[in-house]
């Protein structure tokens, strides 16, 4: 079973399924159990049409037909009960399925009472000795019984924590990108983030949720943050240039090879760019005087989230 397979897993979420189904619905030859993941029942009026292009059109913001495609070859395309390639050609009344050798997961983080070797602890900082194999967070395959578990059991009656992130959910329907639906996993986050002008689309109406981000992206979100782009020198033509500059300007990128910015960004040079950014004066704008650094040693995002100096 390819590993390909939970990227069509994990990003499509609110489509028609079995939903509190956890049987199998099929037990391979080999005694592998599979588990429906998605149902779609093509209607009376559907021409004949390739089982992948078939499941793309159905599912246009969560799969591509290459994802598709793996998952037939892996024998994860079920047509009226039976195994079909990425060719087989749907017809009226026929039902397709996309099964998978796990039930499907809906995420939640869930409070465990986990024991928690605390070595520090105030109103800002928590500091864990975590235990040598001790999943940090849940994902495929530890959906439970990981560090953020224990941790939300820990904060579980401190009115100060939302470990349940409650109020991000409060802008899930906000519909700020065509493809990131209310029931997108991380709809409250993008959304959220969109409405205090942190992140931006590409100018299309999109988001593209799935595309791996550029070191230019992930700068132009940053210095948002600290306090730019409110005259939207960040997009049009030369937005990365306007983005490398100001970076550049207040030494954010002095520690990152500029050629890199124009590639998917690694999670080193993310890190770099956040730890050089919030260490800086944040700045505000009018249009009288443009942007105006504040004179503040402590009017940073470390000083004001860490107090560090």
């Amino acid at each position: 079973m390819s590993d390909n397979l939970t990227e069509i897993d994990e990003e499509c979420p609110g489509y028609e399924s079995d939903g509190e189904t956890r049987e199998p619905v099929i037990v391979t030859a080999e005694g592998t159990e599979l588990y429906e993941h998605f149902r779609f029942e093509a209607d009376k009026g559907q021409q004949l049409l390739r089982v992948d292009k078939f499941l793309v059109a159905h599912m246009p913001k969560a799969s591509s037909r290459n994802r598709i495609q793996q998952a037939a070859e892996a024998g994860c395309i079920i047509v009226n009960g039976k195994a079909v390639k990425s060719n087989y050609r749907v017809k009226p009344g026929d039902v397709v399925q996309i099964v998978m050798d796990r039930p499907r997961y809906e995420f939640e983080i869930v409070a465990e009472d986990i024991p928690l070797e605390i070595v520090y602890e105030d109103d800002t900082v928590l500091v864990v000795n975590k235990p040598a194999g001790l999943v940090v967070h849940p994902g495929h395959g530890n959906y439970s019984g990981t560090l953020v578990n224990a941790l939300a059991w820990h904060f579980r009656d401190n009115p100060d924590y939302d470990v349940t992130d409650s109020q991000v959910k409060i802008y899930a329907d906000y519909n700020k990108f065509s493809d990131v639906p209310s029931d997108h996993w991380a709809a409250g986050y993008i959304n959220y983030c969109t409405n205090a002008e942190y992140i931006k689309g590409r100018g299309d109406g999109k988001f593209y949720p799935s595309d791996k981000v550029t070191g230019y992206e992930a700068l132009a979100m940053i210095l948002r943050v600290v306090g730019y782009d409110k005259n939207g020198e960040f997009t049009g033509a030369d937005w990365q240039v306007q983005t490398a500059a100001t970076a550049n300007q207040r030494k954010v990128t002095k520690n990152v090879n500029a050629g890199t910015l124009g590639t998917p960004a690694s999670r080193e040079t993310v890190a770099e760019l956040l730890c050089q950014a919030i260490l800086i004066e944040k700045v505000n704008y009018t249009l009288a005087f443009g942007y105006q650094i504040s004179t503040d040693p402590k009017d940073t995002i470390a000083y004001e989230t860490f107090q560090m100096e």
